[in-house]
């Protein structure tokens, strides 16, 4: 029944549907999604070594700032770090001791 659906019941039409325009499109389908996503990997590794080199960078002049105690300077480093176009939102954590009597 196959060979009879196959061999004699296809036109070249149908045929050309089923075994080259379907497998193609698979095919460029899923090089498209390989790429993309290989694509998104990629920029977001990238983002992050950026972020990380920031980070480093201005690590330095915080860590001072918060030892000497002077909300100028860390405001300053902070508006400087929010002058890159790719920093979104940062935290500064300062440990500033207690004493509990």
């Amino acid at each position: 029944m196959w060979k009879k659906i196959f061999f004699e019941g296809l036109s070249l039409r149908v045929s050309l549907v089923v075994f080259l325009f379907f497998p193609l499109i698979a095919i460029l389908g899923g090089a498209g999604y390989y790429s993309l996503h290989y694509l998104e990997l990629e920029t977001e590794r990238r983002m992050q070594e950026d972020l990380e080199l920031i980070a480093r960078t201005i690590r330095g002049p915080l860590e001072y700032s918060l030892e000497q105690e002077r909300e100028g300077s860390v405001q300053q480093a902070l508006d400087s770090l929010f002058r890159f176009k790719r920093v979104y939102g940062a935290y500064v954590y300062a440990c500033i001791p207690t004493l509990s009597l």
